[in-house]
């Protein structure tokens, strides 16, 4: 079911889906064990198998606001200005993309009061355009880059944002830069910080490779 409802239907969709496979499951189990209510048990069967999706979709900022990662940041006190948690998941921004992917659900998230924009795995931010992130991420591109005499085959592990990617565009010398990303998602999220990396998923130097590191490692003849 993970493999195929998460990522056509999403997270939310799946749940509500699944509660009305369950709730007509019942319904039919009751029919066949009550046949004087048979007629009204059918009935009831395709009523139950819409009412999840008439409920309420979950709150995305909830969704992707990460409470397990940092619960005291949620608590209602004064690190988090005696709002309620709810409140506290709607303040850290609006989230402009999200995906329940295969391997995790990816959002972006834009940052109140900047125009920074932080990418999230799970609810967990892994990358923003905040200056502290932007120098890990441009580092681990042009640090490397630089200190190999004459860099022409790079790998990279992990999209991301692109940026590390990015920055190894802009090295003339390197013909050939490969990414290996398990998450297919990822590279709209790419797209989404284009005028931070560079463009790097359009750039013709790069190939992005939807697998595994350690299996593209072990399986790579080029």
């Amino acid at each position: 079911a993970g493999f195929i409802l998460l990522p056509f239907l999403g997270l939310a969709h799946a749940l509500l889906f699944t509660g009305g496979v369950a709730l007509t499951s019942a319904a039919v189990a009751g029919a066949l064990s009550m046949p004087r209510h048979r007629l009204a048990m059918l009935v009831a069967a395709p009523i139950l198998v819409a009412l999840p999706f008439l409920l309420p979709k979950p709150d995305q900022a909830i969704l992707n606001a990460g409470m397990y990662n940092r619960p005291l940041a949620f608590k209602p006190g004064p690190d988090s200005g005696s709002f309620s948690p709810v409140e506290s998941a709607r303040r850290l921004g609006p989230v402009i993309f999200e995906k329940d992917g295969l391997t995790a659900r990816i959002a972006v998230r834009a940052v109140p009061g900047t125009q920074d924009m932080s990418f999230i795995v799970n609810g967990k931010p892994d990358g923003s355009t905040s200056p502290v992130d932007m120098y890990t991420q441009i580092f681990l591109g042009h640090i490397p880059a630089l200190s190999h005499s004459d860099p022409k085959r790079v790998l990279v592990i992990g999209l991301g944002t692109g940026i590390t990617t990015g920055c190894l565009t802009l090295h003339p010398g390197i013909s050939e830069i490969h990414v290996a990303e398990n998450e297919p998602a990822q590279v709209t999220v790419a797209d989404i910080f284009h005028q931070h990396n560079n463009n790097a998923t359009h750039n013709p130097r790069v190939t992005i490779h939807l697998d595994d590191a350690r299996h593209f490692l072990a399986t790579d003849r080029t």
